[in-house]
């Protein structure tokens, strides 16, 4: 961990005259004590030991970009991670007080079991439509019935305008076998 956190360390240095800032995995967090405090870390796995390396941090002033992959990774099928569970992402669902150091949220998409353009499609936009809303409203405000209701909404528009066939309302719930 000290190796690691001395290289990590470098590298910031590096990156801070270029005008650039770093982020790394969640790995970093457990070799904090000496990490730079500039230096973001992306938590996306998520367990007690983590949590708590994680509330460390931002009681730092350490920065966290939030990227669970439970709820958000973008090749995972529905019925695995429907989309309800993204929608329900959040500081408070996960049980950490960010304080303004949460950056943000993202979803990754890891291609190697993504076959071509349109099962790409099929996996992301409903996804990142989700994250977003769960992003940016408020957890008072947040409807899920009522997102639902309005992506729903769009299916036409997306067939007539981009050729984007949505997934049925039953695989994103995780009902249905996925594409």
């Amino acid at each position: 961990n000290a190796l690691q956190s001395h290289f990590n360390n470098e590298i910031s240095k590096y990156l801070k005259e270029k005008n650039r800032k770093m982020i790394g995995w969640h790995e970093l967090l457990f070799s904090q004590e000496i990490l730079d405090v500039d230096i973001a870390v992306q938590w996306w796995f998520g367990s007690m030991s983590h949590k708590k390396k994680v509330q460390e941090r931002i009681g730092k002033g350490g920065k966290i970009l939030l990227s669970m992959h439970q709820y958000v990774d973008m090749d995972y099928p529905y019925a695995v991670r429907s989309l309800n569970k993204t929608y329900s992402l959040s500081e408070k669902k996960l049980g950490i007080e960010g304080n303004g150091n949460v950056l943000g949220l993202e979803a990754p998409v890891w291609c190697e079991y993504i076959r071509d353009a349109e099962k790409l499609d099929f996996n992301t936009f409903p996804v990142l439509a989700a994250l977003a809303e769960a992003a940016w409203t408020d957890n008072t405000r947040k409807n899920y019935k009522n997102f639902e209701m309005r992506l729903e909404s769009k299916r036409e528009y997306l067939k007539d305008k981009f050729g984007f066939e949505m997934p049925d309302r039953r695989v994103w719930r995780g009902k249905s076998a996925s594409y």
